[in-house]
């Protein structure tokens, strides 16, 4: 094997890509400060070096991989191969793959410069360094910077010089016995509390011990023939395997429903341009395999995750305007709708066209739906390579198998609007209304992370928690093994639990030895994009603070106290990353103060670069000025926040989106923007949110579950997560008369502002849904005569807060309205009728299997999952 060091990359094209740009950077370490620091614009200077200081990667002793805060100022100018002074050291912008560590193995045999070099009696250039005893090989100087990006795929990347790699995640190419006696890896010691670990459908555990099986690769390549029984050219491997399949399996009407269905969910490798692999062409397949008889939200969600589907339909790596800098492709947006869910047209139930009274077809969608849909299909990313999949020419950074990751930092977190005026989100019950320490509670999910304390789902910025001895909640995670773990029933809290408003990720110290790590999985839950009382959050990043507004009834930052002089601040986090409400930072912080000295949140200005490491974000003693809506000609609004140094708040950020303008008019210059500010063609509102409830009245009740649904828009947790006495089910007249079970505090006769609707609903996996009896309404201008509904969002705002889980959260809402729309089910059972039975079904055929497909039975009486979809 040849595994070199990689040096004497340059920063020409493709690679002259300035730092404010890219998503990720490389940055190389020098010892002492710069001879001279580069001429950048000092905002720009200013940016970079706080993403330098700020960066979470500080293990490796070399480079460092950067991303720049894209909501500072960041000028492209004089930035490609800057070099900057931070921290006393200096650090250079270079090329991405700078000190890479590769397996040059195939290229050793197959680089096109190896023929001309023995001709002319010139050693092999990719042998000759490891020959002379060196692990380093330099890039000549007289190839072009082309010549390594279109080649670069075959040589396997296994990490950077200084990077600690996991034998597992090298690429097969190098998992040889010798590599695994090198790192240990065949040792027959598995360790002290050993754990689950859940992998892909499909995936099977690797044995070093037995090596390769075949040193082949299914292409046209020669050194592949001579190991097969016979020849297989390019492309051809997955044909033969899918036909053996199909032909010879016991299992024939799945195999029928899953070719039917390979033909509504369609992929091809002409878009993924892979053709010559096999195993994801094969991998995707088995999706359609695996769900044949399933649940339709199932499969759709395996085949929105298949990094396949996600690279045919271009949404693989697409980001939202604040990570891209662009609107974000709107490819797989169209395409879910319009081919694996509601079509083009609305439909009634046996599969006809439904008519406005003009008589003509009504669309299901528009390209402002397409628009707000895409802005949610951002954010998907591979998964890491492994070694035990199928790698073509060394390309080992490319995982095409394992379902998509999702990288918050991509992901739109801007409210999105729904295909009938609400929003996605809707139903959903607000962060700051779920019960009180949420992680102790009925349902409260946890999810093992094995020995590793480094978050999945939540935000990164997070460290553990460790409950102490005697903690029901340590002593419940400690008798844990598999990967999903719920609570059964609330538990009390213990010690420092029981000053805690949430956790993310809990250590569990082993009695044998090591700790275990479980990552709680906060439920589904939204907040609002507008809200009363904006409270300022800073984070301090070396040579400039980034200060921001938040909503003080959310977990929006941790606490920092200072003494009177504001210079000394303490923090008081439990654990890295712990956040609190306003209030709760504020209480921590009086609860400090002694007789005769003075505790406070810290001033907005202030500079206690201890906070940095500890908190990050954290609540200030001030609040924002104004948090105000700017409204644009179209009616579609963007957020101003007045007091804030991210730009994407600012005015005239390019962040729109639509809300629901009640009674569909909005305010405008013509009219005087009333009593707003002229800013161009837009306004620039103040607002007002009040919150009330939906119905003051039992005999204003809706009877219809469906009723329910439209008109209350906010979710809420389950009433047997709150403390026992909260709620209890109502039993008066007007609550046995509406088709819900209906919840009302203890002494409450009529409907209040906190009163539950337990509703049934298609879109919930139980089968129902819990709704409060509450509307956020934000009214605009002075005399706030122009409204709209309150529009919720899965995705925080605040960056140290964004989590892989809202975006997920957000992804299941998109999907349920899809799966649940009243066209999805005539329009499936059309199109499924025509490739298993008949092309031209009749409406009664089609109404036949759309009931079917909506109710999880047959109308002749066979019951099937009885559920929806």
């Amino acid at each position: 094997k040849y595994v070199y060091v990689v040096e004497g990359l340059r920063l020409e094209m493709p690679y002259d890509e300035s730092p404010c740009s890219a998503a990720t950077t490389r940055w190389e370490f020098a010892d002492g400060p710069c001879d001279a620091d580069s001429p950048l614009d000092p905002a720009t200077r200013d940016t970079i070096v706080d993403a330098i200081a700020g960066s979470s990667d500080t293990t490796n002793p070399y480079v460092r991989d950067v991303t720049i805060d894209s909501s500072r100022v960041c000028l492209p100018e004089d930035t490609v191969g800057a070099s900057l002074t931070v921290d006393n050291d200096c650090w250079t912008h270079v090329h991405p793959d700078h000190l890479d560590v590769r397996d040059f193995s195939y290229w050793a045999s197959n680089h096109e410069g190896n023929k001309e070099a023995a001709k002319g009696g010139r050693p092999n250039p990719i042998v000759s360094p490891a020959e002379g005893g060196d692990f380093t090989i330099r890039y000549p100087h007289h190839h072009l910077m082309t010549q390594w990006n279109k080649n670069e795929q075959y040589m396997g990347r296994l990490g950077r010089l200084g990077d600690a790699v996991g034998f597992a995640s090298l690429p097969t190419s190098v998992q040889t016995v010798e590599m695994a006696n090198l790192a240990g890896a065949l040792s027959d010691e598995r360790g002290l509390g050993a754990a689950e670990a859940c992998g892909s459908p499909g995936e099977t555990n690797n044995d070093p011990s037995k090596a390769n099986h075949f040193g082949l690769y299914m292409t046209e390549y020669e050194n592949g023939f001579s190991e097969l029984y016979d020849p297989s050219w390019t492309g051809a491997a997955k044909g033969n395997v899918w036909i053996t399949v199909v032909t010879r399996s016991s299992d024939q009407l799945r195999q029928r429903v899953a070719w039917s269905l390979s033909q509504t969910l369609v992929m091809s490798h002409e878009g993924v341009d892979t053709h010559r692999k096999t195993e994801l062409y094969l991998t995707y397949y088995d999706i359609l395999v695996r769900h044949a008889f399933g649940s339709y939200k199932e499969l759709l969600r395996e085949v929105s995750y298949s990094p396949v589907m996600a690279k045919y339909l271009t949404f693989l790596e697409n980001k939202g305007l604040v990570a891209g800098g662009t609107y974000p492709d709107e490819n797989y947006a169209r395409e879910i709708m319009q081919l694996f869910t509601v079509g083009l047209h609305q439909l009634n139930r046996d599969g006809t066209l439904a008519l406005d009274e003009g008589g003509a077809a009504v669309t299901t969608y528009s390209n402002d739906d397409i628009m707000d849909f895409s802005r949610a299909w951002t954010g998907f990313a591979q998964q890491a390579p492994r070694g035990n999949i199928e790698n073509y020419a060394g390309d080992g950074d490319k995982n095409m198998i394992d379902p998509c990751k999702l990288q918050p930092d991509w992901r739109d977190a801007f409210p999105k609007m729904d295909l009938f005026g609400g929003y996605i989100g809707d139903g959903h019950p607000l962060c700051a209304d779920l019960p009180p320490r949420s992680f102790l509670r009925l349902g409260a999910t946890y999810r093992l992370l094995g020995h590793s304390d480094t978050p999945v789902w939540t935000a990164k910025a997070s460290g553990p928690f460790t409950p102490a001895l005697g903690s029901p909640l340590r002593d419940f995670l400690d008798a844990a093994q598999s990967g999903d773990v719920v609570l059964t029933s609330s538990l009390p809290c213990h010690g420092d639990e029981c000053r805690l408003q949430s956790v993310d990720v809990v250590e569990v110290p082993r009695a044998s030895g090591g700790s275990l790590y479980f990552e709680f999985i906060r439920p589904p839950c939204v907040e609002f994009a507008f809200y009363n009382a904006p409270q300022r959050v800073r984070e301090n990043r070396g040579n400039q603070d980034t200060v921001r507004c938040a909503d003080p009834t959310t977990l929006g930052g941790g606490t920092a106290c200072c003494s009177g002089d504001g210079t000394t601040a303490t923090p008081q986090c439990s654990y890295i990353g712990e956040t609190v409400t306003f209030d709760e930072a504020r209480r921590q912080c009086a609860s400090l103060a002694e007789p005769g000295s003075h505790q406070a949140l810290c001033d907005w200005y202030s500079n206690p670069i201890v906070v940095k490491l500890e908190c990050g974000y954290t609540w200030t003693n001030a609040a924002c000025d104004r948090l105000q809506v700017q409204v644009h000609p179209t009616g579609w609004v963007s957020i101003v926040h007045s007091d804030t140094t991210d730009l994407h708040f600012q005015r005239d950020n390019r962040n729109l989106f639509r809300v629901r303008w009640s009674g569909g008019s909005h305010p405008t210059p013509d009219t005087g923007c009333a009593s707003c500010d002229v800013h161009g063609d837009s306004c620039v509102c103040e607002v007002q949110v009040q919150e009330v409830p939906v119905f003051t009245d039992g005999g204003a009740v809706p009877a219809s579950a469906a009723a329910l649904r439209q008109m209350l828009p906010i979710g809420s947790a389950a009433p047997d997560a709150f403390d026992p006495g909260t709620y209890q089910l109502c039993s008066l007249a007007w609550c046995d008369a509406v088709e819900a079970e209906v919840y009302l505090r203890p002494g409450e006769t009529r409907p209040a502002l906190d009163t539950i609707f337990k509703v049934a609903s298609n879109s919930s996996i139980d089968g129902f849904v819990h709704l409060l009896n509450r509307v956020s309404t934000v009214r605009v201008g002075g005399d706030g005569d122009f409204s709209f509904r309150n529009t919720p969002h899965f995705v925080s705002f605040i960056p140290t807060l964004r989590a892989a889980r809202d975006a997920e959260h957000e992804t299941e809402a998109v999907l349920d309205h899809l799966v649940t729309h009243p066209n999805t089910a005539p329009f499936l059972a059309h199109r499924l009728i025509q490739r298993l039975v008949t092309s031209n079904p009749s409406p009664r055929y089609v109404k036949a299997a759309a009931d079917a497909f909506a109710s999880g039975a047959h109308t002749g009486g066979l019951i099937f999952s009885g559920k929806y979809g």
